[in-house]
């Protein structure tokens, strides 16, 4: 990331301009920074505290399963929404007793 990042400000010629290049690299170091607190500090407190801090498995760990699959199929659906023809939602739905058009 932080090579291709580079390569980019060198090809925007960014490297010519000294103060607008200092820049940009201060700004991807502040990233790669962000980035490490957010998923290697708690990784490291984890590992260290060989797990006394995390949650024990439980009953609660099928409601967080059951919830994220809830929204894997919503992500599913938003994500095919677009793709599938406006005709197939004009399909009548039959539940064998009436059927209800749109």
């Amino acid at each position: 990331m932080l090579a291709g990042r580079l390569e980019l400000l060198a090809h925007w010629g960014y490297y010519t301009d000294t103060a607008r290049f200092t820049y940009h690299v201060f700004a991807l170091i502040h990233l790669l920074g962000c980035a490490f607190l957010g998923m290697g500090v708690p990784l490291l407190i984890s590992g260290t505290t060989a797990g006394a801090l995390l949650p024990k498995a439980g009953r609660w760990m099928l409601s967080v399963r059951n919830f994220r699959g809830v929204m894997m199929l919503a992500v599913a659906i938003f994500l095919i929404f677009p793709i599938i023809p406006s005709v197939v939602h004009m399909i009548p739905i039959c539940d064998g007793i009436n059927c209800d058009g749109p």
